[in-house]
């Protein structure tokens, strides 16, 4: 590319030259390649190396090039008529460059290899019947198992055929990913080390903290060179605004929603219906936590305590945007309809800007360090589904954000222990962080011991 005016960027060319392994029999090394990055930062200059190369130097006779939306196939072929044009060593081995509606294709002449590369917009008949050596499915997000079907049956006659997957993840813009997406099987595969798939993903970790300008240097290869990160920040900043801060993580960090098999990693459904009480109440004391998310869009306030029956209770009292302005109003108007024992912000949470405002209010807020915050979310476990299943005796109203944000949660480590990750799976995991700090408040103020040998509570309030 670079001897044609089109030099790559160093990731490019990297995944270039991993692409273009050939094992001992002389095959390709990565009959599958899987690219997915976030916008803007060259994955398109990435399939066009893939599509020249394949044509002009490898002499492959058809490469077929599809997207989901005619507008996306369409513009990729007028990307690759540019860079042609623009290189008079490539101009002169084209024959026939077609711009027909629907049948865009660039031909090579015969002395060149006679090789076609030709742009379609996928449905369950584009592309069946062509038998393309390389098949690069570009917004591989919105490929669905039938459309590879139309597509892929008849590289079984080639000798060395090989299929490319390129995109960023859904985009509700475009549509939601389909139930029969293909992409997901192929991201477990890659994931798994799949030995015939290059996979190469830039996305974060479940740790990692969205708005930090080292998420979007992890994230973003083409950062410093075509992306810039005032941009990014400014980004970061206007869809929190909007109250939509997941639109940030899709567009910007490469962060790909979890399949239906990929929730409840942490606590199982299972044992979280079975908690499931919606006539449950708390008798007694009530313990608050607040927990904020990490783009400060939105607030919960949890409330734990003991019923009755003596089982643990914990609840998602006011779930909502914003914060700063309701927040403390909440807090003091349940102080003043009941006991409240303890009110309790982690010196860690995003919520911890609110302390400040309670405490001039008169508020005295408990702050626990992130390993006391392990510990509770190690007790909140064992109450919801540890092996004891004496010790299972925490109640839930089944309330939707809760559950939400149980189901999608994931561990983050600190220490030997472990902590509900904030970035989790997309999902708002306040409204846990929020009944983990209140469960927190609760069991200092009142601290029980379960004997298991008696059965009972001893010091239960």
């Amino acid at each position: 590319m670079y001897e044609i005016g089109r030099p790559l960027d160093p990731w490019q060319a990297a995944l270039i030259v991993d692409a273009h392994g050939v094992r001992a029999d002389s095959l390709w090394a990565a009959f599958e390649t899987f690219v997915s990055v976030a916008r803007q930062n060259g994955k398109g200059g990435f399939t066009e190396a893939i599509e020249l190369a394949g044509v002009f130097l490898f002499k492959e006779e058809l490469i077929l090039h599809s997207a989901h939306q005619f507008k996306t196939s369409t513009a990729a072929f007028r990307r690759l008529v540019d860079i042609i044009d623009g290189s008079d060593w490539l101009t002169k081995r084209i024959k026939m460059i077609s711009r027909s509606k629907g049948d865009e294709s660039i031909q090579l002449t015969h002395t060149a290899g006679g090789g076609i590369i030709q742009f379609v917009a996928r449905t369950l008949s584009s592309g069946r019947g062509l038998t393309g050596s390389t098949n690069v499915f570009d917004e591989c997000a919105y490929l669905t198992v039938g459309q590879y079907a139309a597509q892929t049956p008849t590289l079984t006659t080639l000798a060395n055929p090989r299929i490319v997957y390129t995109g960023t993840p859904p985009d509700e813009d475009i549509g939601p990913m389909p139930e029969d997406a293909m992409i997901p099987s192929v991201r477990k595969r890659g994931q798994a080390g799949d030995p015939r798939m290059l996979y190469a993903e830039w996305s974060p970790d479940p740790d990692d903290d969205p708005a930090a300008d080292e998420t979007a240097y992890k994230t973003n290869p083409a950062l410093g060179r075509r992306v810039w990160l005032w941009f990014l920040n400014k980004q970061r900043d206007n869809f929190a605004a909007a109250g939509r801060p997941e639109k940030y993580s899709t567009e910007h960090l490469g962060v790909w929603p979890r399949d239906a098999d990929e929730q409840w990693q942490v606590i199982p459904e299972k044992a979280w219906s079975a908690a499931a009480d919606v006539q449950s109440r708390i008798a007694g004391d009530v313990a608050i936590g607040v927990s904020m998310t990490a783009d400060r869009s939105h607030t919960s306030i949890g409330v734990f305590g003991r019923r009755a029956d003596g089982r643990r209770h914990c609840q998602l009292a006011e779930h909502g945007p914003g914060g700063k302005d309701w927040a403390l109003e909440w807090v003091a108007a349940a102080r003043g309809e009941r006991k409240v024992c303890a009110v309790v912000i982690g010196a860690q949470d995003p919520a911890r800007s609110l302390i400040a405002d309670f405490e001039a209010a008169g508020i005295a807020v408990l702050t626990p360090r992130t390993a006391d915050m392990a510990g509770e979310c190690g007790a909140f476990f064992d109450g919801i589904c540890g092996m004891d299943e004496r010790a299972r005796d925490i109640a839930h109203t089944g309330q939707g954000p809760l559950t939400a944000a149980v189901a999608g949660a994931v561990r983050r480590k600190t220490g030997d222990s472990w902590v509900w990750s904030r970035l989790g799976a997309g999902v708002d995991v306040s409204p846990l962080w929020a009944v983990t700090a209140a469960s927190y408040g609760f069991r200092v103020t009142h601290p029980a011991v379960y004997d298991p040998l008696k059965s009972v509570l001893i010091g239960a309030g």
